[in-house]
């Protein structure tokens, strides 16, 4: 965050389905910036062909120490501002594990402040991609959405320490994660708030562009709520 005094500045990321070999990646500890870039555009492969690994590149050790981990995925700097940064992967990856390789602060190198990965997808080798009728909420850490038919405001994403519950129980169908409570949440769960009001939605909620709409869908879970009685339902109606 901004008041970190040794707010990571730069680092590596790769994936893979083996053990990651940490040694394998002391070598990008002397590389500048612009040849980390490079190696990631263009893969391990096609780097070290266009160096020629020649003695005088910054990089000259770099296929034999990180032959082992494969191509690096991601590189990245974080803002001099607000510390933070977000990467989105121009395409699916695979794998059972991740090393993120810190290489630098904006400080003065002597440790690293650290506020949180995060990691954004989907467990499986083939799992199905978001249903296209999800609306998309933007960037993972600055997201906002409008769901009018429960609230007139604009919602964005933060984390709360707080005790919060979803709103979205109060809707035809219910909160969509099931919470129907405070102190249901932890300090890691996404809310999408509402500042000026205190409208929570949970992650769920705010992706169903349907809440607030009695659809079938969410009366018939409704219906379930009440122990699957339709009968009794139809009574109290």
């Amino acid at each position: 965050g901004k008041g970190a005094s040794e707010a990571l500045r730069s680092g590596l990321v790769w994936v893979s389905d083996t053990p990651p070999n940490l040694e394998s990646s002391k070598a990008a500890e002397s590389m500048p910036a612009d040849e980390l870039r490079s190696l990631v555009s263009r893969g391990l492969q096609q780097y070290v062909e266009e160096r020629g690994n020649a003695s005088t590149s910054p990089a000259e050790n770099v296929e034999g120490t990180t032959q082992n981990l494969g191509d690096p995925c991601v590189y990245f700097e974080t803002d001099g501002t607000s510390h933070e940064v977000e990467v989105e992967l121009p395409r699916w990856i695979s794998g059972r594990y991740v090393l993120i390789k810190f290489l630098d602060t904006h400080g003065a190198q002597d440790h690293v402040a650290l506020g949180y990965v995060a990691l954004i997808g989907y467990f499986g080798r083939h799992s199905a991609p978001q249903p296209p009728q999800e609306m998309p909420l933007g960037p993972w850490m600055r997201r906002s959405v409008r769901r009018p038919w429960v609230h007139g405001g604009l919602l964005t994403s933060m984390f709360s320490s707080g005790g919060w519950v979803c709103d979205g129980r109060d809707f035809p169908g219910g909160c969509r994660s099931g919470l129907t409570d405070f102190h249901q949440t932890s300090v890691f769960t996404v809310t999408f708030r509402n500042f000026a009001s205190g409208f929570d939605l949970c992650e769920a909620c705010a992706r169903d562009v349907d809440l607030g709409r009695a659809t079938e869908t969410a009366v018939l879970a409704d219906i379930e709520a009440l122990g699957g009685e339709a009968a009794i339902c139809h009574i109290a109606c």
